[in-house]
């Protein structure tokens, strides 16, 4: 299944429900800290978690509501990054990107 990017907080599946940020809101200087599994930490910095961040993201996210059948899964790519540079560069693409839609 392919997931896109839901623009201006219209994704409906995350790991973390409790994540508001968008493209509009997001710092592209000033990566946020984001929750995952049992309540720990993750910053865009923490080499460990940035090593089993495929495995943290590849399986956690969750309906954040009822999606209907054959509506577009989307999600908050915001969460997905792993390194400060790719946060800026994320931001700046899908701050884009959203522009055209």
């Amino acid at each position: 299944t392919f997931i896109s990017h839901g623009c201006d907080g219209s994704f409906n599946i995350n790991a973390d429900p409790s994540v508001k940020i968008t493209e509009n809101t997001a710092d592209p200087d000033n990566p946020p800290v984001f929750q995952y599994a049992k309540g720990q930490s993750k910053t865009c910095f923490n080499p460990v978690i940035d090593r089993h961040l495929p495995h943290l993201v590849g399986g956690l996210d969750v309906a954040l509501r009822d999606i209907e059948a054959g509506e577009e899964i989307l999600d908050n790519y915001l969460t997905l990054v792993s390194s400060k540079a790719d946060w800026k560069d994320l931001v700046k693409r899908l701050k884009e990107e959203c522009k055209s839609m």
